[in-house]
């Protein structure tokens, strides 16, 4: 039963904040889309429907609006892949199956023709081969983006983080706090803000020398889809000698959602934390300022700088720049090759030249497409179906 694999999927993580999950969900079917990367991992694995492709690390939930700009550690500003929380050893083929998915759903969500929507598969996989066959990966900057893109970055580059900042937080007689509106940021508990507050001290003080943080506040945050349920907080730190404010995304690290189904041996990694900084390094041409792994408690997390929302684009905005689309999606399919290039040959990944000769074969792209378009099928099937059980209440029962 499919509601009762999406409740199980859920189950570990807060009831409250899944709900939220279900509610983002309903949505439309990319929402839908976006929030079940296990159905789709664990219906590929049933299948076994595409060719035998190299193996390469991939991000693992990649679609495409887990794309986008963000200022890097060097505070050049950048725009990639953004998401590594599946982040696993697997087929080339299923990394690029489900972008290509992701494309079909989200353009049969916007009421695209099969002609425009086969345009845009093309454009992907087309940018996605030239670049393995290539053989070295690309990074896209202010410098180097065009179109959609170098729009996007022109903007985050003259963003003032004080901007940002005046956004998030307010004064509360006379202490900076960040704002709770319970729609994407909430309040905690007082034992649990000071468990997060603590950590990240900790964590601040051995990774800066001369510099002292001031560590000013913690809320629950809500962002995404998929993670919408896990520990996840933003935190308020302060530059004690500047007295620059930072906003840090803390996000619990859990196991891949694909781990069951690769059939591949995986590294053996100290935790999850561990396994989502290491691959997204490797993958990264440049990873977000302050990334790294963080204790609290008995769980390891994920911390970096906080990304706004406003950071991705949403290419369905843009349905009447057919143009301007199959450019961005030629340059989505160029970065997608470019992170399995960057991080090849790496304990158990393909080399390089494995990779070249895997972008020169056209003889697995035809049905990687299929299986692609017909998922998305399938995925607006099982949108109809979780729509009912959740309109019946059945997510709001306890077993």
């Amino acid at each position: 039963m499919l509601a009762g694999r999406i409740k199980t999927f859920n189950s570990n993580r807060d009831p409250k904040k899944v709900l939220l999950k279900y509610a983002t969900m309903k949505l439309d079917a990319f929402r839908f889309f976006r929030g079940t990367c296990h159905l789709f991992y664990e219906d590929l694995y049933k299948k076994n429907d595409l060719p035998k492709s190299p193996n390469v690390w991939m991000c693992g939930d990649l679609h495409i609006e887990n794309f986008g700009s963000f200022k890097g550690s060097d505070r050049l500003v950048y725009f990639d892949l953004n998401d590594f929380d599946e982040a696993i050893l697997s087929p080339a083929a299923w990394e690029i199956s489900r972008l290509l998915c992701s494309v079909v759903v989200a353009a049969r969500t916007a009421a695209y023709s099969k002609a425009h929507i086969q345009k845009l598969t093309t454009s992907l996989l087309k940018g996605y081969t030239f670049r393995l066959q290539v053989g070295k990966g690309m990074t896209v900057e202010t410098a180097t983006g065009n179109g959609l893109i170098k729009t996007l970055l022109e903007k985050v580059e003259i963003r003032k983080e004080s901007k940002l900042l005046k956004q998030r937080t307010s004064k509360v007689y006379g202490y900076n706090k960040l704002q709770i509106d319970n729609l994407k940021s909430f309040a905690i508990r007082s034992s649990t803000r000071k468990d997060v507050l603590k950590a990240v001290k900790h964590l601040l003080k051995s990774k800066t020398i001369n510099r002292k943080w001031k560590v000013l506040d913690a809320v629950y945050r809500v962002a995404g889809t998929g993670s919408i349920g896990i520990e996840r907080y933003a935190v308020l730190v302060q530059d004690a000698i500047t007295s620059k404010k930072l906003i840090l995304d803390v996000k619990e690290a859990m196991d891949s959602s694909l781990q069951d189904y690769t059939g591949i041996h995986q590294p053996k990694w100290k935790n999850n934390g561990d396994r989502i900084v290491r691959i997204q390094t490797r993958m990264q041409f440049v990873c977000p300022s302050w990334l790294d792994t963080l204790r609290i408690k008995q769980k390891w997390f994920v911390i970096k700088e906080i990304q706004p929302v406003a950071d991705g684009i949403e290419f369905i905005s843009f349905k009447e720049e057919m143009d301007k689309q199959e450019k961005l999606l030629y340059t989505l399919g160029q970065l997608a090759a470019s992170a399995q290039l960057r991080s090849s040959g790496r304990e158990g990944s393909a080399i390089t030249d494995a990779l070249i000769l895997f972008g020169t074969d056209v003889s697995w792209q035809k049905s990687v497409t299929n299986y692609a378009s017909k998922y998305a099928l399938q995925v607006e099937k099982d949108y109809r179906e979780f729509c009912k059980a959740l309109t019946k209440g059945y997510f709001n029962k306890t077993n």
